[in-house]
């Protein structure tokens, strides 16, 4: 039994592993996969976001925990009654239960494996050993339950709050720049992000940049002579009075699916020089000067893009396709990585406990390898005994496992760093 229990405890650990993937942002189509091994999984064309808890299991009521045993029984009558133990996580509300149910005819496969449900992600020990929802006296595995629809999405979503579900979530995504508009030199503002085309392919600041003047450079043809006439009047009509008729040149750049035109109307009235940029939504957008914008024309009148935005008349949809036309640059995820916590048993310093750092504080303790510096010792002595033993590693196993006590300092922060 006690090797049993360690071959659970070192493929359970396993687990953690997805937290190094985390990543914020939102939902995309969820990846084609339904079951797997856990070695198998794309997580740089799926990154997951993994919860900041661990499951944890709840204290079951005598009445209820024999009446599972007893169901559990009835469909392996081979096993014996008193082995039989139950771990349970959660009741949903349609009142279903989230159980585990363990015998001395259970099997005990070293591998982890993954199954994709719905937009989750949930990794189990082995095949066969995945938690089961019980209702009205029946076991019914959760991936199968929201195929065949006793499981809503709802229900789904409760459950994967329980079991702590890594959810999968767009790459590279993050909150866009706090920063509405501004001039050109100021670029270091933007040192901290990265940027690519809205066909996806990573572009520079100063790319990005000469892309759009590009763009704005070499405008399309407006082969009606009758609606640019039309916009040369409503210029004059509802922007300036003084504009000359003669003087005026429309560039056009493309219609939206809603009618609205992406217009210049050059007066021949302005040599300035400078560059700006104006941060719409997601998007990035370089202009010659503050007096030279694109502009949205629709019935009649002109309309700053970052107006119609703000003000609701351009969507999210519209802006994409405004992105489009003129080639904005879209903002993606931050080059600034955040800085690794510090934690006890977080000996490789990413931020996480894994099976990675259980590995390396016993590599450490029998003298396999050395420690980088006295704070990688500090972290490895999670039970505070002064020395590096296979007593951190165990503790570092319970952690990674959860449900276990005894598990000294592992996951706590130091007050001091060295």
């Amino acid at each position: 039994m006690r090797k049993i229990i360690s071959v659970l405890l070192s493929s359970v650990m396993l687990l953690s592993i997805l937290s190094c993937f985390a990543v914020s942002a939102t939902e995309v189509p969820y990846p084609p996969l339904e079951t797997g091994h856990y070695g198998d999984i794309d997580t740089e064309k799926y990154p997951v976001e993994y919860p900041d808890r661990k499951r944890e299991k709840l204290v079951l009521d005598e009445l209820s925990e024999t009446q599972i045993k007893d169901d559990y029984y009835k469909i392996h009558p081979e096993c014996d009654y008193d082995s039989i133990t139950v771990d349970y996580y959660g009741t949903l509300s349609d009142g279903s239960m989230l159980v585990f149910v363990e015998s001395d005819m259970s099997l005990y496969l070293d591998a982890v494996d993954y199954m994709v449900i719905g937009k989750y992600l949930y990794v189990t020990s082995s095949i066969g050993r995945d938690i089961k929802i019980y209702s009205n006296n029946t076991f019914t595995s959760i991936i199968n339950a929201y195929q065949n629809g006793t499981l809503s999405d709802e229900l789904l979503d409760e459950t994967a709050e329980i079991l702590c579900f890594a959810r999968f979530v767009t790459p590279n995504e993050e909150i866009y720049p706090p920063l509405e508009s501004g001039h050109y030199g100021a670029k270091i503002y933007f040192k901290p992000y990265s940027f690519e085309t809205t066909d996806n392919e990573p572009i520079s600041f100063d790319d990005a940049c000469m892309l759009q003047m590009d763009k704005f450079n070499n405008p399309a043809t407006l082969s009606d002579e009758s609606v640019e006439n039309q916009i040369k009047e409503d210029y004059i009509a509802n922007v300036d009075n003084n504009a000359d008729i003669e003087k005026m040149e429309i560039n056009y750049y493309g219609t939206l699916s809603d009618g609205s035109m992406l217009v210049f109307v050059d007066c021949k009235d302005s040599s300035a020089s400078v560059i700006d940029y104006t941060v719409i939504g997601k998007y990035v957008y370089y202009i010659p000067n503050a007096g030279r914008r694109i502009v949205l024309y629709n019935n009649h009148e002109f309309t700053d893009i970052l107006d119609a935005y703000q003000n609701g008349t351009l969507s999210d949809e519209l802006l994409d396709e405004t992105a489009e036309i003129l080639c904005f640059a879209r903002f993606v995820k931050t080059n600034v990585e955040p800085e690794p916590q510090v934690l006890y048993g977080d000996v490789d310093r990413n931020g996480v406990i894994t099976i990675m750092d259980a590995t390396l504080v016993q590599k450490l303790g029998i003298g396999i390898e050395e420690p980088e510096s006295e704070l990688i010792s500090v972290l490895a002595d999670v039970n505070n005994d002064g020395r590096i033993s296979i007593t951190d590693v165990t503790c570092i196993q319970k952690y990674i496992a959860g449900g276990y006590g005894n598990t000294g300092r592992t996951g706590i922060a130091p007050l001091v760093v060295g």
